[in-house]
């Protein structure tokens, strides 16, 4: 468990930040000047904090009432900044074998193992200068993780990767987490990365800590988000079948079933989707025809108003929620007020690129 309660300040931009987290990965979310870097910096001892305590488990790693301040290299942070910093002259093998040069603690890992988890072998003898992107963001994960970490701090890890690499980095990040139980602390402004990746999520604005807990907690909480202009959230569900001759996979949520284009998915799979209430649109009943196969029964639990004459509905699946945004005249035509019953409509195509892949049964 790591515990955070500091106050501080760089030049004129001060920060306080409070919030706990676990072994899962943690994506500490908002926009660009919001304070997120600093937070790394601030757990990883690269800034020193006015007031407060860090606690790593049973190690105070910072007291201000006691004058303790745990030095970075004992700390133990693997700490992975936006760019990377590799070591241009060293080989890939010598990058990810550094910290055995200046660190007490030797990886619990061999490089055999490292190299394999990442998908290194091929890249041993090869020089920084000559990676891709991808591959080098694969060797600082691994050089950070061959430190043997207490904690691993991702700084916008998927910055300037494209949408297939951004995918690869994603599974390894998930990977080592789930093999080693290393708890993630990942920067990152998009909302989508925080879907595909984060149990849980810290919102940081203005180098304060807005919000903290489980990503499908937040999400509704957060408003609109600045990347999309809309509101999101997050529903899950396990794949219960595949249409062979249509090439569906059919995702079973509270009882309904969802049907999503791509290569077939195991039975059991849990799958998560990012919603946006932009992209769902609003019919009075199942007798309303559609190109769209994707409708879920709902319940209207909330009906927000905005500005230009527009509405938000809450609408409640199951334990679930999921929104839309609509005109004030279509929900007067259509009849729909708190309570009632409606149906939802999505479309593949926009769910297709926000379907996210958390773990298998």
């Amino acid at each position: 468990m790591l515990e955070v309660s500091v106050r501080g300040s760089r030049g004129n931009f001060a920060y306080e930040y409070v919030f706990g987290v676990t072994e899962g990965i943690t994506a500490v979310w908002g926009k660009s000047g919001a304070g997120k870097t600093t937070l790394l910096k601030v757990i990883a001892g690269l800034e020193k904090p006015k007031t407060g305590s860090i606690r790593f488990g049973e190690q105070r790693w910072l007291d201000s009432g006691t004058r303790t301040f745990r030095d970075p290299r004992r700390r133990h942070c693997g700490y992975v900044p936006q760019s990377g910093i590799l070591f241009p002259h060293l080989t890939v093998k010598k990058n990810l074998t550094y910290s055995n040069r200046i660190s007490s603690r030797k990886a619990d890992v061999a490089l055999e193992t490292m190299t394999a988890l990442l998908d290194l072998d091929q890249l041993l003898d090869r020089y920084p200068d000559s990676l891709s992107g991808g591959e080098a963001r694969r060797v600082a994960l691994g050089r950070a993780m061959m430190s043997n970490p207490s904690v691993l701090l991702l700084d916008e890890p998927f910055s300037g990767l494209d949408d297939q690499r951004i995918v690869d980095i994603s599974k390894h990040i998930l990977t080592l987490n789930r093999k080693f139980s290393v708890p993630v602390l990942l920067v990152t402004h998009s909302l989508r990365e925080v879907a595909r990746i984060a149990d849980l999520m810290i919102v940081v604005s203005d180098g304060r800590v807005l919000d903290a807990g489980p990503v499908e907690d937040l999400l509704p909480r957060i408003g609109t988000d600045p990347e999309t202009g809309s509101s999101s959230v997050l529903i899950s569900g396990k794949i219960e079948g595949y249409d062979e001759v249509y090439g569906l996979n059919q995702l079973n949520v509270e009882g309904q079933t969802l049907l999503l284009p791509g290569g077939k998915l195991d039975t059991g799979v849990r799958l998560r989707i990012l919603i946006k209430a932009s992209e769902v649109l609003i019919a009075a009943d199942a007798k309303a025809k559609t190109s769209a196969r994707n409708h879920l029964n709902c319940t209207i639990q909330r009906v927000e108003e905005l500005p230009d004459n527009r509405v938000q509905l809450w609408l409640g699946v199951g334990t679930q929620q999921i929104v839309s945004e609509i005109t004030r005249f279509a929900l007067d035509e259509l009849g729909l007020s708190m309570g009632k019953q409606c149906v939802a409509i999505l479309k593949s195509v926009s769910l297709s690129n926000h379907v996210f892949q958390r773990d298998s049964a």
